[in-house]
């Protein structure tokens, strides 16, 4: 079981309802409808592989006791990413779906942090979820405190700044010693009643992939279209050689005066 937790080192967002977004492909939408739960990766698992490191400066002068303590941690915590903003991004439905068949989970802070539930999954563990904004520093030149384990797995490079990311941990206990042990990740239970305020479905999808969302949703959510994807008022699929035509026809002309 698992159940939200505050942490002094875990900083929420200044409003409570501020939203959050999870972009999924189909595929792994449909795994967080079917088995009721977010499922978090261990932090070493990431693409990025700086992900829950120290930066370069504070790591020169520290005892490589201590660097192995930090190395250790990213292997013993997994973490499910959101991305913090009020509306949806183009540049998030780019970089985390594919085929144009992905989807956005809409939510809130409030929502993600009341949303765990005190149930016992797959593997048994009992610990707290901790969620938190992510600061970004350029780790060549800049560093951070370090005085806390969870740190590091607070604070990313500034490349990925874009992601405003709110990220839940989780960790600690057996749930460490599987993870240590080559476990990639956990499946943690949720009600997706509070985590889910609406569903979005890709800008360029087409009809036929909206009605599948709406149909393994069915009521229990409410499903929209990505407002990205919309056409702008009056345009036309005219040729432009057949607008140009009709325009002259009508009197009028374009072009160089």
């Amino acid at each position: 079981m698992a159940i939200f937790t505050q942490h002094p080192v875990f900083e929420a967002p200044a409003n409570e309802n501020a939203g959050i977004w999870r972009y999924l492909t189909f595929s792994k939408f449909i795994s967080l409808i079917n088995s009721h739960a977010l499922y978090f990766t261990v932090a070493n698992r990431f693409e990025d592989k700086w992900e829950g490191t120290l930066p370069v400066q504070r790591k020169e002068n520290m005892d490589e006791r201590i660097v192995s303590f930090y190395e250790q941690s990213r292997s013993m915590n997994a973490i499910n990413c959101w991305h913090m903003r009020e509306s949806e991004t183009a540049t998030m439905w780019k970089s985390y779906t594919h085929s144009n068949e992905g989807i956005a989970v809409k939510s809130t802070y409030k929502r993600l942090s009341s949303c765990f539930l005190d149930r016992e999954a797959a593997i048994t563990y009992q610990c707290p979820v901790f969620i938190g904004k992510v600061k970004y520093i350029d780790y060549t030149s800049e560093t951070f405190d370090s005085s806390n384990g969870y740190v590091p797995l607070l604070h990313k490079r500034n490349f990925f700044a874009d992601e405003s990311e709110v990220r839940a941990v989780i960790g600690g206990g057996h749930l460490s010693n599987f993870f240590v042990q080559g476990l990639p990740g956990v499946n943690v239970p949720v009600d997706l009643t509070i985590l889910i305020e609406a569903i979005y479905v890709d800008p360029v999808a087409n009809d036929w992939f909206f009605d599948l969302v709406s149909s393994v949703v069915g009521d229990q959510f409410e499903v929209k279209r990505s407002s990205i994807g919309e056409k702008p008022p009056r345009t036309s699929n005219m040729p432009p050689v057949q607008a140009y035509a009709m325009v002259k026809k009508a009197g009028k002309d374009w072009g160089p005066a």
